[in-house]
């Protein structure tokens, strides 16, 4: 892309953006969270209650001090880490 040039972008409704993702959560093995801020979302909330209402796994990467207590209540396995390179060690160790 070169300067000044236009980006247009499709304007999708939510609930088209629900039906979509709900789609494919149906087609995945399991969910994987990561989340490293107190801040809530919607949209990660609702995709991980879908995947536990579907019977499948979920992982949620969590930042150690972060306290979402919903979302480490329906998590079938939660790796608590510091920093980025924490976490990757903590992926394979996993695997």
């Amino acid at each position: 892309m070169k300067i000044g040039e236009i980006l247009h972008c499709i304007q999708i409704p939510v609930n088209q953006v629900i039906i979509n993702a709900f789609a494919e959560l149906k087609k995945c093995d399991g969910f994987f969270a990561f989340v490293e801020s107190d801040e809530k979302s919607e949209g990660l909330l609702l995709e991980a209650g879908y995947t536990k209402a579907l019977g499948k796994r979920i992982v949620l990467a969590i930042k150690k001090g972060v306290n979402l207590r919903f979302l480490r209540a329906i998590a079938d396995k939660v790796i608590a880490f510091e920093s980025l390179d924490e976490l990757k060690g903590k992926i394979k160790e996993t695997l």
